[in-house]
């Protein structure tokens, strides 16, 4: 799910010229700013314990890294004023010990800042030191249930021993993770990382993080504005500090078969180690606020910090503020473009700035086609092929976009992506069109078109595949997503939605097809004005719930949410089915205005638990078409009492241990029937599949398996469950 991180790349180099004459405006003078927390390690011993954590591990229990975390002065101490974290070697062969040190104690963590982290880092192959931050409460299920990535990671520095003097910065959240390959990442190269301290510095505000080594800025992410699942930096977080030894990353680069290090360099007088001056968290005041996804031509207002001397606004070509010029409020108009809003606020100790991103929405025009690109003028670098095992070569031939790919994986569903240029309503405009030609050269080769949404989610449940026909000439091919506005995985019965529709992947060689190299040629991208109207209406969601009375009767209760084939909500639909388990009643409702009837059952105050299952939807002349339902039936699974009112969700399920690396436990807390439990790839891929079901826990075995995000399904008669696993 990354096509619209694509999207904003683009707006990134209009806010990165925005910013080019304040690149430094945000390091003002320090002075000026409350200091949170700081160590300046001017003591001798160990770690302040009021400050730092040691998280204790043991070897492989991260990234298959050859280190284990422990607590011991020879691994972690203060002294001469300077935190030292040592790698040593352990009596085991290839195996080591080092220190993992995170300030998550009272007083330690901070929601936005200026963390700033004086270092020098070790040297030598299979060294990885890291400098970085992980949320207070990481499993905290108000970000998608909790765990990583959905609570987030933020990676202030990361350095591998075998590229010397290249800093790396990453965010990782639970649409931009290296498990998908899809991390908002970027690196500067500073020789001296290895001989000399240096500042490595997050500057974090609610609208974006600017990273730096000493002043020099070479990464900035920002609040995209969908929510926790592309931004969930909105609770505290603390600084970790550690040193690993060899592992995915750090051991990557391997000589005479070793695992990835140099042993040597534990020989040497200045052993493997990290040095810290001192960790500083300061306070970040000055900030923007603002929406960041508009209409064509909307006006909106931008407020920054009160109290500063002087405001300098700056807003894209086409933008008009109309209001508010030089003080802390503006009123704008924005065009038909994306675009970055921005500020400098001045004061006597120096600039601060801050940029909003605004992401505008076109709704295109009635009765007139939209032609995404008919390969008539040179726009290449928008477009974004696969790199290594599948590698596609990009050119423009004939007014016609030529691919060259050679496929090795084609597992992998190598694709090209690519954003539009501004987010798209796609509700009169359904019908995709493409001319393709493949010459016969590859007869496994196939081909296919995605749309993806705002929020990441691709039309890949019903996906556009014709069968592309390889005589060398070309042919023109046409799909009408109405009704297949649905995404396939990573979650299953997602709706695509087709308001907000900001770019597409084209996939060449993909699945289950065989490897093989060749050339496809396609031009006349378009999407065509449709007359939308509504023909079906099915089950979108259903939501069941407890609630209880004024006189302590405890009643089952379910809101049932219908929509049409356009994906609209539908009012005035008349819903009927059955509670089922303890309850055994009938009920029939009429949805409003959003879609949605509310169903309760008779009283009861034993302990029952229900199902609710639909078995119609009667609205005019459309027709149900229970194919289309996201679901069908739902299974309360809770206990209705005035005690306990547990529903049924992932809490009734342990997938253990997560990361795994080596076996893969699932444990089921209570008798469910369960249908099948799958294993899935992010390519939605099956991995494992077991059926019938009659245990309460399930062994799969998954050391043969690469190294990345996977998904378990558990799928019954009533509803799918899906948890995230890591594989390391």
């Amino acid at each position: 799910m990354k096509i619209y991180y694509s999207l904003v790349i683009k707006t990134l180099l209009i806010l990165s010229s925005l910013l080019l004459f304040t690149k430094n405006a945000n390091a003002q003078n320090l002075s000026c700013r409350e200091l949170l927390w700081s160590d300046e390690f001017d003591y001798t011993g160990a770690p302040d314990p009021s400050i730092w954590v040691h998280e204790i591990m043991g070897v492989g229990a991260n990234n298959n890294e050859l280190q284990a975390y422990v607590n011991d002065r020879k691994n972690s101490r203060v002294e001469d004023g300077l935190l030292i974290i040592e790698a040593t070697e352990s009596e085991t062969e290839n195996e080591y010990a080092s220190a993992r040190l995170f300030s998550n104690t009272p007083g330690h963590r901070t929601l936005h800042g200026r963390i700033e982290v004086r270092a020098k880092l070790p040297s030598g192959r299979g060294t990885w030191p890291a400098i970085w931050m992980m949320p207070e409460n990481w499993q905290n299920s108000n970000y998608g249930g909790g765990g990583w990535p959905n609570t987030g990671e933020i990676d202030i520095m990361e350095h591998v021993g075998y590229e010397e003097g290249v800093v790396h910065a990453t965010t990782h959240t639970y649409k931009y993770n290296w498990g998908q390959g899809t991390q908002k990442t970027d690196k500067i190269t500073v020789p001296t990382v290895t001989t000399e301290f240096h500042n490595y510095v997050v500057e974090w505000t609610p609208n974006r993080m600017e990273f730096y080594v000493d002043d020099a800025l070479f990464f900035t992410t920002y609040n995209d504005g969908t929510g926790w699942e592309a931004w969930p930096f909105t609770q505290p977080f603390a600084v970790l500090l550690n040193v690993a030894v060899g592992g995915d990353w750090g051991g990557a680069v391997k000589v005479d078969n070793d695992l990835g290090v140099d042993v040597t360099i534990f020989d040497r007088e200045e052993g493997v180690k990290m040095l810290v001056d001192y960790v500083r968290v300061y306070e970040v005041k000055d900030h923007l606020i603002g929406e960041s996804l508009l209409e064509t031509n909307a006006t909106v207002t931008f407020t920054a910090s009160e109290g500063k001397d002087s405001y300098n606004w700056h807003v894209p070509e086409g933008y008009t503020i109309l209001s508010g010029e030089g003080t802390n409020t503006i009123e704008v108009q924005v065009s038909d473009e994306s675009g970055g809003v921005s500020v400098d606020m001045e004061t006597s100790c120096g600039t601060t700035s801050d940029v909003i991103e605004v992401l505008v929405r076109n709704n295109l025009e009635t009765e007139v086609d939209y032609i995404i690109d008919d390969f008539s003028t040179d726009q290449l670098e928008e477009y974004n092929p696969p790199t290594g095992d599948n590698n596609f070569t990009l050119s423009l031939e004939e007014e016609a976009l030529r691919i060259d790919y050679t496929v090795n994986r084609p597992e992998y569903y190598p694709r090209i992506t690519k954003d539009f240029d501004a987010i798209l309503d796609l509700s009169n405009h359904a019908k995709l069109s493409v001319k393709v030609k493949l010459e016969n050269n590859n007869p496994n080769a196939n081909f296919r078109i995605d749309l993806v949404d705002f929020h990441g989610y691709a039309t890949n449940e019903i996906p556009f595949e014709p069968e592309v026909t390889k005589d060398g000439e070309w042919y023109t091919y046409t799909w009408d997503f109405n009704g297949k506005w649905k995404s396939g995985y990573p979650d299953p019965g997602t709706l695509v939605d087709r308001t907000m529709i900001s770019g597409m992947e084209i996939f060449v060689n993909f699945g289950n097809t065989s490897s093989g190299s060749g050339v496809i040629w396609v031009d006349d991208i378009t999407l065509s004005y449709t007359e939308s109207a509504a023909e079906e209406v099915f089950v979108y969601a259903i939501e069941t719930t407890t609630t209880e009375s004024e006189n302590n009767e405890v009643y089952g209760q379910a809101t049932i949410t219908i929509y049409d084939n356009l994906n609209q909500p539908v009012n005035g639909a008349t819903v009927e089915g059955t509670f089922g388990g303890s309850f055994n009643e009938d009920f029939s409702g009429v949805t409003g205005e959003d879609g949605k009837v509310t169903l309760t059952t008779s009283s009861t105050t034993s302990d029952q638990s229900f199902e609710v299952c639909v078995e119609g939807v009667d609205y005019t002349n459309l027709t149900y078409n229970a194919s289309l339902n996201t679901v069908s039936c739902s299974t309360n699974n809770s206990v209705i009492s005035n005690t306990d009112e547990t529903k049924f969700d992932s809490s009734l399920i342990d997938v253990y241990p997560n990361p795994a690396n080596q076996n893969l436990n699932i444990k089921l807390r209570r008798n469910m029937e369960i249908d099948t439990l799958a294993l899935i790839d992010i390519y939605g891929r099956i991995i494992y599949e077991k059926s019938d079901l009659n245990t309460p826990q399930i062994n799969i075995n998954v050391a043969h398996l690469d190294t990345g995000l996977y998904f378990i399904r558990i799928s019954s008669n009533k509803n799918d469950l899906i948890e995230r696993v890591l594989i390391n």
